[in-house]
């Protein structure tokens, strides 16, 4: 038997209450009428205490009720040889499948890694009593959720990532940060990692081409600049018309960050400085929608202090964009930072830590997993499996019978009736 709320059996410590009751409860002194000494003046008769159980039964029935409620409460579930049977294949399983950039690349069959992942997790979902599918670009954020989900499902839980295992995308860390009582199994879809990485970049008029091949324990690196277009459309930089030398030299003070290419030509970026004159005319016409990249622009923005008072969502020129108002001044170092935090934001290039190569190997991955634990040391759901109802059904029982034993018990006699009595 388990108890699915233990703390509960504390209240069996109650039992002693109606005992103690009984026991210093203050009773009359019982009148006996003796015809020879009804001449006498009555004493005054004190209340006297009960020195023995007089009502055995109806104490053992009262005691009875109390302990069978502080158990009832505790929520017992009998372990019968059905019961166990079922929790052993009783199983939920939260099913986290990595959507990173590194899962675009193909397997050794061919096709993409995800859609090898997704078709991998439908099979494992039919395969539990309970599941839930989770898509992520970062699984090692996703585990703590996935976690609470599984904790509230009273079965054997079991948290499975499907990826690549990409070096840096999960480690020991995040899987000790879940809890002991789930299992932890880790899906590898194999990859075909390309034998040269190349990325873009675009600094101001100039474009930077890095290429890296793995060769061993060492890696390669190459690096090509070459003149570009300069065209930052994307990017509006609004100010007063004495601050125009002002606002050309922050863009090439924000140029000398490189942003990764491609640039996602549906984003846009607008801020405008202290000074211009048309600055309230964003006020008329705004949406209150953010993108997820203006989001995290936002909070990059405010991260770093770079004194952006106000954001608006516009439609300028046919392209919805992010308005940014700033109270610094043109070519100072805050309005040099959020110029390049807008740059960067643009770009809809990938990560650094997704270019990474290299995967975990087939020992890191197996040191990561673990297995769940039985089923008895997990309880099941109380709304389901617990007979506390049965013991609520039996205490009910027993107050109806504790109501005539109640009205059984012999009374004392009444003054009114005991000084008729004195008076025959």
């Amino acid at each position: 038997m388990i108890w699915l709320n233990a703390l509960a059996l504390i209240g069996l410590a109650s039992i002693a209450l109606p005992v103690l009751i009984h026991l210093l409860a203050r009773g009359r002194a019982k009148r006996f009428r003796f015809p020879s000494l009804r001449f006498i003046d009555p004493s005054q008769l004190l209340p006297t205490r009960r020195a023995r159980v007089q009502d055995a039964l109806l104490l053992a029935l009262r005691c009875a009720i109390v302990a069978l409620a502080a158990l009832a409460l505790a929520q017992p579930v009998l372990l019968t040889a059905s019961r166990r049977r079922a929790m052993e294949r009783g199983i939920a399983r939260a099913i986290i499948v990595d959507t990173s950039a590194s899962m675009r690349r193909s397997t050794p069959s061919g096709g993409s890694a995800l859609d090898s992942a997704r078709r991998a997790a439908r099979v494992m979902s039919t395969e539990t009593e309970a599941s839930t599918l989770i898509e992520t670009s970062d699984p090692a954020r996703a585990l703590t959720g996935a976690a609470a989900w599984l904790a509230a499902r009273y079965q054997r839980g079991e948290l499975v990532v499907v990826s690549d295992f990409q070096r840096g995308q999960i480690d020991s860390n995040d899987v000790r940060r879940i809890g002991t009582d789930l299992g932890v199994t880790l899906r590898r879809i194999p990859v075909v990692s390309a034998p040269t990485v190349e990325t873009h970049w675009a600094a101001g008029d100039r474009r930077v081409v890095a290429r890296a091949t793995p060769r061993g324990e060492l890696t390669d690196a190459e690096w090509t600049t070459t003149k570009g277009s300069g065209d930052s459309s994307a990017l509006t930089l609004l100010g007063a018309e004495a601050d125009r030398a002002a606002v050309n030299a922050t863009r090439i003070a924000a140029a000398t960050t490189a942003v990764p290419r491609p640039v996602d030509s549906g984003r846009a970026v607008t801020i405008v400085f202290p000074g211009y004159v048309d600055r309230r005319t964003f006020d008329s016409a705004t949406q209150t929608a953010y993108a997820p990249w203006m989001v995290d622009l936002l909070r990059r923005v405010n991260a770093r202090a770079n004194d952006a008072s106000a954001s608006r969502v516009a439609v300028m020129g046919n392209r919805r964009q992010l308005v940014l108002f700033t109270d610094s001044a043109p070519a100072s170092l805050a309005s040099a930072r959020i110029t390049a935090a807008a740059d960067s934001a643009l770009s809809a290039a990938p990560s650094l830590a997704e270019l990474e190569p290299e995967t975990l190997s087939e020992r890191e991955v197996a040191s990561l997993a673990r297995p769940a634990l039985k089923s008895s040391s997990r309880s099941r759901d109380p709304n389901g499996a617990s007979d506390g109802r049965w013991l609520w059904a039996v205490v009910l029982v027993l107050l109806l019978i504790e109501l005539p034993l109640r009205r059984m018990a012999p009374r004392p006699a009444s003054p009114a009736v005991e000084e008729r009595a004195r008076a025959a």
